[in-house]
């Protein structure tokens, strides 16, 4: 998204990612009310141009040596937000309310590319029988 009302497919380089990452190649991502809340230019948070997509499944592609989650080829649903991991939000299981809160597709890039990074915290296996396209109601 390059701005309001501004769309463009485009090539992106390959994330790097940090020790304590992995690589997940996305299989399914979702546009919710806020990606189109930001393509209108009603939304307060993103910087344009950003890579949008927060609502995402895909699979463990690669892992970074200091990596703490499951290994690679496990099927996951991701969390897009990244607290602190310090604040008493995080200490409270309210990841969500951290001041310094990053939302993939909003304050970092998103999941509409090929392959996004992730940390363990924001990784949740979902079964080899569950579709990755699962929507609310069915």
């Amino acid at each position: 998204m390059l701005g309001p009302g501004q769309l463009e497919l485009r090539e992106v380089p390959d994330p790097a990612p940090h020790p304590d990452e992995a690589i997940v190649r996305v299989m399914a991502a979702g546009i919710c009310g806020s990606d189109a809340e930001c393509f209108a230019g009603a939304h307060p948070l993103p910087n344009y141009p950003r890579l949008p997509g927060h609502e995402f499944a895909g699979v463990i592609e690669s892992v970074g040596p200091a990596w703490g989650g499951p290994p690679v080829g496990t099927r996951v649903a991701v969390d897009p937000a990244l607290s602190c991991g310090r604040c008493y939000a995080r200490r409270v299981g309210r990841h969500n309310c951290c001041a310094g809160i990053s939302i993939a597709g909003v304050h970092r890039p998103g999941a509409l590319a090929e392959y996004t990074v992730c940390r363990s915290s924001q990784v949740f296996p979902i079964p080899d029988d569950m579709s990755f396209e699962v929507r609310r109601g069915g």
